[in-house]
């Protein structure tokens, strides 16, 4: 038994109860972190710090989305409801369009054109059918029949010939082709064209026999086309060589006087033309500039609004501070510039795009939109499911996150087709509001908050959900680590009861052996008188020894007590 004791006293001897108590007051310091850790987290689950911010960006993103299709829209309704068309034929008049009927329906001027082209078409004869009657002239051309009286205006001042000399005042361009001629029409107003057709450089006095064959022909179709009977005027008047060259001379003078009186008709059309393409250039780079600058506005009103929410939430803020998130709005909307830069550059593309194409680029677009939404949608849940950080959370954590997405997903959905109702519907009760498209971006503000109420209820609603089952995890993970604190505590005093049983055996072992020492130094006192009083110094040595290991044992005791 004695030797059983020796060999666990030599045990407990040998064994580090210093290294051990390190290592438990480490593991009770790391235990007392981690439950703060959980305590925390605990407080900040169902907080809504994200939820706000998540409904902002789906309404910002929302607004990005319907403001080209707006601009463009806007575009259209102030372009005379014509799609945006930069090319020449839609704002220059050429002649080819005008003698077809076709007009530059862009440019300011085209009710003009129109205008006169109906006034030539006044001058020909129509079937019933309204269909215009046509005849075949001596050089084989086919012509419009004048309606009667299509000459009148012409004839009504033109001064009259020689009845003694037998001449009439001729025409040289004659009154019948001014009346058909599209040019004459076009670049000529009708007093121009009178004007121009009792000139002198168009009025000739010649015999009233060559002026009665030629009518409504050209010069040069009378000189050298002959009649049904095969015979030209040469052979039939005798018209000598010289007559002739004046006849064709005289022609291409009044030709050229026409072309003349045409010039500024023609001068203005190409100006008005330039004008018309310049303006509605000038248009649509207005809508995307505002089309940029409206989705600048929105990125930065974005980043006021997530520090807004911030400054809400802080205790005791002040204006101050507000001052500061402001700031930091700034800040953070320039560390972006290049993305919201891109965005806006599409936005202004869109809107140049919406406004060439018109309504069907906005019905692509918001199928575009929809689909795109799902599939980020889709993409957004299954990415948060692969993440390895997400693997880690508990089914409730991951499904607030998954619900989020899906939330977030429907809230810019959702934002895009309720704007587009409350938008008409602000447009049947006040349909000033159509102007700019005021209503558009009424509908959009309104479908924002809306959609904005909507989703941070629900949003709410599955935090709350959420918070609760992780906070009864959070407070069963507390109590466990509360346990394990408690063990460990436990562990601590059984070490130091531990301590202190194997202190309190070496001072019993010491005073036994001083006992023992002693009762055999007085046996040899006895035994020999002589013996030196100083031999036995040791037992005032071994007291001091005693004292020390008393102190120690209290010390242990102390902590002991501590722990308990």
């Amino acid at each position: 038994m004695a030797n059983e004791n020796a060999l666990q006293n030599e045990a407990i001897k040998d064994f580090d109860f210093e290294a051990m108590e390190t290592e438990l007051s480490e593991q009770f310091e790391n235990q007392i972190a981690d439950l703060e850790v959980i305590k925390e987290q605990r407080d900040k689950i169902g907080t809504p710090e994200g939820l706000a911010n998540a409904v902002i960006a789906a309404a910002v993103e929302g607004f990005n989305n319907n403001l080209a299709q707006q601009l463009g829209e806007d575009f259209i309704r102030n372009n005379g409801g014509l799609n945006l068309d930069l090319s020449r034929g839609a704002h220059f008049q050429t002649l080819d369009n005008f003698s077809h009927g076709k007009f530059a329906e862009h440019n300011a001027h085209a009710g003009e054109y129109r205008q006169k082209y109906e006034a030539m078409q006044s001058n020909f004869e129509k079937d019933a059918q309204g269909n215009i009657r046509y005849h075949t002239d001596r050089s084989g051309k086919t012509k419009e029949n004048l309606v009667k009286g299509a000459r009148t205006p012409y004839d009504k001042n033109r001064p009259s010939g020689s009845k003694e000399r037998g001449t009439d005042m001729d025409h040289t361009v004659s009154t019948g082709e001014l009346a058909r001629d599209p040019a004459a029409n076009l670049y000529m107003s009708e007093d121009t064209r009178i004007a121009f057709a009792n000139s002198p450089q168009n009025l000739n006095e010649i015999n009233s026999s060559w002026n009665r064959s030629k009518g409504d022909l050209s010069m040069k179709d009378w000189l050298y086309h002959p009649n049904a009977n095969g015979q030209t005027p040469k052979e039939i008047w005798g018209i000598t060589d010289e007559q002739e060259k004046a006849l064709i001379k005289k022609d291409n003078e009044a030709r050229q006087a026409k072309q003349n009186a045409e010039q500024p008709g023609k001068d203005e059309i190409e100006a008005q033309g330039k004008a018309s393409r310049r303006d509605e250039g000038m248009r649509i780079l207005k809508g995307a500039g505002k089309a940029v600058l409206m989705s600048l506005l929105a990125g930065f009103v974005k980043e006021v609004l997530k520090e807004l929410i911030i400054w809400l939430k802080e205790k005791g803020r002040k204006l101050n501070t507000l001052m500061n998130h402001f700031k930091s709005a700034l800040s953070n909307f320039i560390s972006n510039l290049k993305k919201n830069l891109f965005q806006s550059a599409r936005t202004a593309v869109t809107t140049v795009v919406t406004a060439i194409f018109g309504e069907v680029v906005t019905v692509i677009n918001k199928a575009i939109t929809f689909l795109k939404q799902s599939w980020k949608t889709v993409k957004d849940v299954m990415t948060y499911m692969k993440s390895p950080k997400h693997k880690r959370e508990s089914s409730a954590e991951m499904m607030s996150g998954i619900s989020k997405i899906v939330v977030t997903g429907l809230a810019t959905v959702g934002t895009i087709a309720l704007s587009e109702v409350v938008g008409k519907g602000l447009v049947a009760v006040f349909p000033a509001l159509a102007v700019g498209g005021i209503a558009d971006m009424i509908g959009l503000l309104i479908s924002g908050i809306v959609m904005a109420i909507i989703s941070t209820l629900i949003m709410k609603q599955i935090d709350k959900f959420i918070a609760n089952k992780l906070k009864e995890g959070s407070s069963k993970k507390i109590i466990a680590k509360q346990n394990e604190i408690l063990n460990t505590q436990e562990k601590q005093i059984a070490v130091a009861g531990a301590k202190i049983e194997v202190k309190s055996r070496n001072i019993q072992n010491f005073i036994q052996q001083t006992q023992e020492n002693a009762g055999a130094a007085l046996k040899r006192i006895s035994d020999n008188d002589n013996i030196e009083i100083s031999k036995i110094d040791f037992i005032s040595e071994n007291k001091s020894e005693l004292d020390r290991q008393q102190k120690e044992l209290d010390s242990l005791s102390k902590i002991l007590d501590d722990l308990l």
